[in-house]
């Protein structure tokens, strides 16, 4: 497990295989972790059930954040 900052304000985890918990896409993007829910169903985030943990894809995460 990896600490990275993506954004100045942010510190996020990122887990092997680039991937990015729920919590923590709900914390960059400033929305409620329920709110994940309604972006995947736009098609704007893809679920990757792990574990029993939610996790997204960070190229998805980055590009929903308008960071790269």
């Amino acid at each position: 497990m990896a600490l990275e900052f993506i954004d100045e304000s942010v510190e996020i985890r990122i887990f092997p295989g680039e991937r990015v918990l729920r919590k923590d896409v709900a914390k960059l993007l400033g929305i409620h972790p329920a709110s994940c829910t309604k972006l995947e169903r736009r098609g704007e985030l893809t679920r990757l059930p792990v574990g029993g943990k939610i996790f997204y894809a960070l190229k998805e995460v980055k590009r929903l954040a308008g960071i790269e």
